[in-house]
């Protein structure tokens, strides 16, 4: 089986205190120069080793992607896009009726912003992909790489170290770091997280 490399997007053009989830924003001008950051940490982590690309379709995303595969063939799959906050998507979270947040905060893994999604969901749908994923991998492929976001990495991670999802968050998942799992259908371990 795969070793499986989970990799978080570049830092996105957004204003600091903006909430975005599912929205499809734009990558930071500073791309290019931490995209190969990224490439050179990949690349010395896979050594060469026949590779398979997923991705979340949304661009910051995609264009990592498409920086690490070249041509190579790339493997979309909207189930690795981040939590939809609904009503809240690129609205300042100070500007969100406090109430609400607090309810929200208070059991964020079952209560959705509102018209977006549970952390619950999440998981869910992100730990389903990641299963099909892995069925439709040739054995020639040594290993699988994700590029997703911190949320659905987090909701991941968490699932396989039987962590409850509430403690998801305490996983530092930096922009542009690698996660590394080794899967077996019978136990599967996480290698490092953050690096």
């Amino acid at each position: 089986m795969p070793t499986i490399v989970l990799l978080r997007h570049t830092k996105p053009d957004v204003a600091k205190g903006i909430c975005y989830g599912r929205s499809d924003v734009p990558l930071a001008s500073s791309f290019a120069d931490e995209a190969q950051v990224a490439k050179e940490k990949l690349s010395a982590f896979l050594e060469g080793k026949p590779t398979r690309y997923y991705s979340s379709p949304l661009q910051r995303c995609s264009r990592l992607t498409e920086f690490l595969c070249g041509s190579g063939e790339i493997h979309f799959d909207e189930r690795f896009q981040e939590m939809n906050f609904g009503r809240w998507e690129m609205q300042p979270w100070g500007d969100i009726d406090e109430f609400v947040m607090n309810a929200w905060m208070r059991d964020f893994v079952r209560t959705s912003p509102p018209e977006g999604e549970t952390f619950e969901a999440v998981a869910q749908r992100s730990y389903s992909a990641l299963q099909d994923t892995i069925q439709t991998v040739p054995e020639s492929a040594q290993n699988l790489v994700i590029v997703a976001h911190s949320g659905v990495i987090r909701a991941i991670l968490a699932t396989i170290l039987e962590l409850p999802l509430h403690r998801a968050f305490s996983l530092e998942i930096d922009y542009g770091s690698l996660s590394a799992i080794r899967y077996t259908p019978q136990y599967s371990s996480v290698l490092f997280i953050n690096r």
